[in-house]
């Protein structure tokens, strides 16, 4: 049932994001309005969702079966989406050790 993998696979993409510190999840959003968010916070999260969130869309609501290559392509936008996002990254790096006089 790739239609429903893709489907749990674009949801877990945003809990990824929104574990990450780059989304904010709520309820009722939609995959636009994240899309949207994203857009404003990171364009470069915005492109790389952007061909996952347009397929979702199309598999999900247009009620399309969904293939194995569709899933793969999710998967792959899933698996390149950050853990952290770089602004969180550079406040958990520990401070440089002052030089001593």
């Amino acid at each position: 049932d790739y239609r429903s993998a893709i489907r749990l696979l674009y949801i877990a993409s945003l809990i990824k994001l929104g574990e990450s510190g780059i989304l904010t999840l709520e309820k009722n959003r939609t995959n636009w309005e994240y899309q949207r968010a994203l857009r404003d916070k990171t364009s470069t999260v915005y492109d790389d969702l952007l061909p996952a969130t347009r397929l979702f869309d199309r598999v999900w609501y247009g009620k399309q079966a969904g293939t194995r290559e569709e899933f793969e392509q999710v998967s792959q936008i899933h698996d390149r989406l950050p853990v952290q996002s770089p602004q969180s990254a550079f406040d958990a790096a520990p401070a440089k050790p002052e030089a001593k006089k």
